[in-house]
């Protein structure tokens, strides 16, 4: 899953871990996704460690690497996990170690490539459009990860942005209903497609809002926060 920062990725894996969330019984964790960020410079003992951190095996993660590197995929079973969601994953391209051209993603990339077909379960990248790049030069990459999700910012002509615009009015912390379908032009403007930037600017806008005692959100509100949060001028809400 590729596209610039505030687009939803991480907003997606995390829909993904409260829609599937973890459990426990007396003996036993389950857990069947699975989220970890990469980080820079991060090496497959890294995110060993970090992976039985998230299914909660805290004592076992000084273990050599030969034992640790079987624990994971025990530990991934044990737990019923199905799929390894991986956050800033464009950070593979970052990773220090030997690089050659069919293998751009180092050692960290081998490593998954191996866990992929060891403990049989589903991997989801997400990262920036360098993880695209990172992909398509290493095809043993390029073959277990055929699928790819592109997403770009939203357009006035886009019946998704609507959609958002909607499903936003429907939540906002409010003691009486919101439209924003209304300012639909100047939210698109304000946040230019972004949904992190949408969010910063309604989040301001309501916290405005409630501070004057409003009953719901008007453009007014939205007009404050975008000077408020120091947007480039003009305003595009009149």
């Amino acid at each position: 899953m590729v596209g610039e920062g505030g687009l939803g990725k991480s907003f997606m894996l995390k829909r993904v871990l409260n829609r599937y969330p973890k459990s426990w019984t007396l003996g036993r964790t389950i857990s069947p996704a699975v989220r970890v960020s990469l980080t820079d410079g991060m090496k497959p003992s890294d995110l060993e460690r970090a992976i039985l951190k998230e299914l909660g095996d805290i004592a076992e993660r000084k273990a050599p690497d030969p034992s640790r590197r079987q624990l994971v995929v025990n530990s991934l079973r044990e737990c019923g996990s199905r799929v390894l969601l991986l956050d800033e994953a464009q950070k593979l391209a970052l990773v220090k170690g030997a690089r050659s051209d069919d293998r751009a993603a180092g050692p960290l990339g081998d490593y998954l490539k191996d866990l992929y077909d060891t403990a049989c379960i589903a991997i989801v990248m997400a990262g920036t459009k360098s993880l695209q790049a990172v992909v398509k030069q290493d095809p043993q990459l390029r073959t277990r990860w055929g699928g790819e999700i592109l997403l770009e910012r939203y357009t006035i002509d886009d019946d998704q942005w609507k959609s958002l615009l909607l499903a936003l009015s429907r939540v906002l912390p409010m003691p009486e209903s919101t439209d924003l379908l209304p300012a639909s032009t100047a939210l698109l403007t304000a946040s230019s497609g972004n949904l992190r930037q949408l969010k910063v600017l309604v989040s301001e806008a309501v916290r405005l809002a409630s501070r004057e005692g409003a009953m719901c959100l008007k453009v007014q509100h939205l007009a404050k926060a975008y000077a408020v949060l120091s947007f480039p001028v003009p305003t595009p809400f009149k």
